[in-house]
Protein backbone atom coordinates (compact mmCIF):
# COMPACT_ATOMS: atom_id res chain seq x y z
CA UNK A 1 0.00 0.00 0.00
CA UNK A 2 1.43 3.34 -0.99
CA UNK A 3 1.37 6.09 1.61
CA UNK A 4 -0.82 9.03 0.68
CA UNK A 5 -0.59 12.38 2.40
CA UNK A 6 -4.11 12.94 3.63
CA UNK A 7 -5.63 16.25 4.44
CA UNK A 8 -8.36 16.35 7.03
CA UNK A 9 -10.96 13.70 6.23
CA UNK A 10 -14.16 15.26 4.94
CA UNK A 11 -16.80 15.31 6.11
CA UNK A 12 -15.82 15.14 9.75
CA UNK A 13 -18.02 12.90 11.83
CA UNK A 14 -20.50 14.28 14.34
CA UNK A 15 -20.37 14.27 18.11
CA UNK A 16 -23.40 11.95 18.02
CA UNK A 17 -21.36 9.42 16.04
CA UNK A 18 -18.50 9.82 18.54
CA UNK A 19 -20.92 9.15 21.42
CA UNK A 20 -22.32 6.09 19.65
CA UNK A 21 -18.87 4.52 19.39
CA UNK A 22 -17.11 5.78 22.54
CA UNK A 23 -19.98 6.55 24.89
CA UNK A 24 -21.67 9.72 26.03
CA UNK A 25 -19.16 10.54 28.79
CA UNK A 26 -16.22 10.40 26.37
CA UNK A 27 -18.11 12.52 23.84
CA UNK A 28 -19.00 15.16 26.44
CA UNK A 29 -15.42 15.26 27.76
CA UNK A 30 -14.12 15.63 24.21
CA UNK A 31 -16.66 18.31 23.43
CA UNK A 32 -15.54 20.38 26.43
CA UNK A 33 -11.84 19.86 25.69
CA UNK A 34 -12.24 20.73 22.01
CA UNK A 35 -13.05 24.32 22.96
CA UNK A 36 -9.58 24.93 24.46
CA UNK A 37 -7.20 22.20 23.25
CA UNK A 38 -5.30 22.15 19.95
CA UNK A 39 -6.22 18.49 19.50
CA UNK A 40 -8.37 16.28 21.70
CA UNK A 41 -7.91 12.50 21.65
CA UNK A 42 -10.44 9.89 22.69
CA UNK A 43 -9.05 6.39 23.10
CA UNK A 44 -10.95 3.63 24.91
CA UNK A 45 -9.23 2.09 27.91
CA UNK A 46 -9.52 -1.38 26.32
CA UNK A 47 -7.50 -0.16 23.34
CA UNK A 48 -4.84 1.30 25.63
CA UNK A 49 -4.60 -2.06 27.37
CA UNK A 50 -4.23 -3.82 23.99
CA UNK A 51 -1.44 -1.44 22.94
CA UNK A 52 0.35 -1.73 26.28
CA UNK A 53 0.17 -5.54 26.17
CA UNK A 54 1.56 -5.70 22.63
CA UNK A 55 4.46 -3.37 23.39
CA UNK A 56 5.25 -5.01 26.75
CA UNK A 57 5.50 -8.41 25.04
CA UNK A 58 8.62 -7.24 23.18
CA UNK A 59 12.02 -6.53 24.70
CA UNK A 60 12.98 -4.50 21.62
CA UNK A 61 11.22 -1.52 20.04
CA UNK A 62 7.84 -2.43 18.55
CA UNK A 63 4.90 -0.43 17.25
CA UNK A 64 1.99 -0.01 14.91
CA UNK A 65 -0.62 2.29 13.44
CA UNK A 66 -3.51 4.05 15.15
CA UNK A 67 -6.70 4.21 13.07
CA UNK A 68 -9.90 6.05 13.73
CA UNK A 69 -12.03 8.99 12.75
CA UNK A 70 -11.86 12.74 13.02
CA UNK A 71 -14.74 14.67 14.59
CA UNK A 72 -15.42 18.40 14.76
CA UNK A 73 -18.05 20.29 16.68
CA UNK A 74 -17.70 23.36 14.47
CA UNK A 75 -14.97 24.93 12.30
CA UNK A 76 -13.49 26.83 15.25
CA UNK A 77 -13.23 23.87 17.63
CA UNK A 78 -10.19 21.65 17.94
CA UNK A 79 -10.39 18.37 16.07
CA UNK A 80 -11.40 15.41 18.17
CA UNK A 81 -9.36 12.39 17.14
CA UNK A 82 -11.21 9.19 17.98
CA UNK A 83 -8.70 6.34 18.06
CA UNK A 84 -10.68 3.21 17.31
CA UNK A 85 -8.13 0.60 16.32
CA UNK A 86 -4.52 -0.39 16.86
CA UNK A 87 -2.91 -2.26 13.97
CA UNK A 88 0.23 -3.88 15.42
CA UNK A 89 3.34 -4.30 13.34
CA UNK A 90 3.46 -8.09 13.02
CA UNK A 91 6.54 -8.01 10.79
CA UNK A 92 9.22 -5.64 12.00
CA UNK A 93 12.89 -5.26 12.76
CA UNK A 94 13.44 -3.91 16.23
CA UNK A 95 16.47 -3.42 18.40
CA UNK A 96 16.85 -1.75 21.77
CA UNK A 97 17.09 1.61 20.01
CA UNK A 98 15.46 1.31 16.57
CA UNK A 99 12.35 0.10 14.78
CA UNK A 100 11.58 -0.61 11.13
CA UNK A 101 7.99 -1.62 10.45
CA UNK A 102 7.36 -3.81 7.43
CA UNK A 103 4.98 -3.15 4.54
CA UNK A 104 2.65 -5.87 5.85
CA UNK A 105 1.45 -3.26 8.36
CA UNK A 106 -0.20 -1.31 5.54
CA UNK A 107 -1.77 -4.48 4.17
CA UNK A 108 -3.18 -5.22 7.64
CA UNK A 109 -4.60 -1.68 7.84
CA UNK A 110 -6.14 -1.67 4.36
CA UNK A 111 -9.54 -3.26 5.23
CA UNK A 112 -10.16 -0.66 7.93
CA UNK A 113 -9.05 2.21 5.70
CA UNK A 114 -11.33 0.91 2.96
CA UNK A 115 -14.17 0.88 5.54
CA UNK A 116 -13.73 4.60 6.25
CA UNK A 117 -11.21 4.80 9.06
CA UNK A 118 -8.11 6.96 8.57
CA UNK A 119 -4.58 6.79 9.92
CA UNK A 120 -4.71 9.09 12.94
CA UNK A 121 -1.18 8.28 14.10
CA UNK A 122 1.33 5.73 15.21
CA UNK A 123 2.70 4.28 18.42
CA UNK A 124 6.02 2.70 19.28
CA UNK A 125 8.02 1.70 22.33
CA UNK A 126 11.32 2.63 23.93
CA UNK A 127 11.71 -0.24 26.43
CA UNK A 128 13.69 0.95 29.44
CA UNK A 129 14.84 4.19 27.76
CA UNK A 130 11.99 6.53 28.71
CA UNK A 131 9.16 7.97 26.64
CA UNK A 132 10.47 10.65 24.26
CA UNK A 133 10.73 11.33 20.54
CA UNK A 134 14.19 10.84 19.09
CA UNK A 135 15.40 12.72 16.01
CA UNK A 136 14.43 9.65 13.94
CA UNK A 137 10.95 9.62 15.51
CA UNK A 138 10.51 13.31 14.66
CA UNK A 139 11.55 12.62 11.08
CA UNK A 140 9.03 9.76 10.86
CA UNK A 141 6.28 11.99 12.27
CA UNK A 142 7.09 14.78 9.80
CA UNK A 143 7.26 12.41 6.82
CA UNK A 144 4.22 10.21 7.45
CA UNK A 145 1.99 11.86 10.08
CA UNK A 146 2.20 15.51 9.09
CA UNK A 147 -1.37 16.68 9.65
CA UNK A 148 -1.74 18.86 12.77
CA UNK A 149 -4.21 16.35 14.24
CA UNK A 150 -2.07 13.24 13.65
CA UNK A 151 -0.39 11.88 16.72
CA UNK A 152 2.70 9.95 17.62
CA UNK A 153 2.81 8.09 20.91
CA UNK A 154 5.94 6.74 22.53
CA UNK A 155 5.56 4.29 25.40
CA UNK A 156 8.19 2.90 27.71
CA UNK A 157 6.52 -0.27 29.04
CA UNK A 158 9.31 -0.80 31.57
CA UNK A 159 9.11 2.64 33.21
CA UNK A 160 5.36 2.88 32.52
CA UNK A 161 5.69 6.24 30.78
CA UNK A 162 3.91 7.68 27.75
CA UNK A 163 4.68 10.77 25.67
CA UNK A 164 2.26 12.15 23.07
CA UNK A 165 3.21 14.34 20.08
CA UNK A 166 1.12 16.06 17.40
CA UNK A 167 1.61 17.23 13.86
CA UNK A 168 4.67 17.61 11.68
CA UNK A 169 6.68 19.42 14.35
CA UNK A 170 6.02 16.73 16.96
CA UNK A 171 4.56 19.21 19.41
CA UNK A 172 4.76 17.59 22.83
CA UNK A 173 1.72 17.04 24.96
CA UNK A 174 3.96 16.05 27.84
CA UNK A 175 5.05 12.93 29.64
CA UNK A 176 2.34 10.88 31.31
CA UNK A 177 2.15 7.91 33.58
CA UNK A 178 -1.05 5.88 33.08
CA UNK A 179 -1.74 5.80 36.81
CA UNK A 180 -1.76 9.61 37.01
CA UNK A 181 -5.00 10.27 35.13
CA UNK A 182 -6.06 11.29 31.70
CA UNK A 183 -3.42 10.97 29.01
CA UNK A 184 -4.71 13.27 26.33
Amino acid sequence: MKWQDESEPTPAHTIGELAAVHGLDAALDALAASRTARVCVVMPDALRVQIDAFLAAHTVEAGGLLLGRLHRVDPESAPIVAVERFVPGRVFEGTGVSLALGTALWDDARPFLDAGQVVVGWVHSHPGLGAFFSATDRHTQRAFFAQPWQLGVCIDPVRREQAWFFGPESESQGLHRPDSGRTA
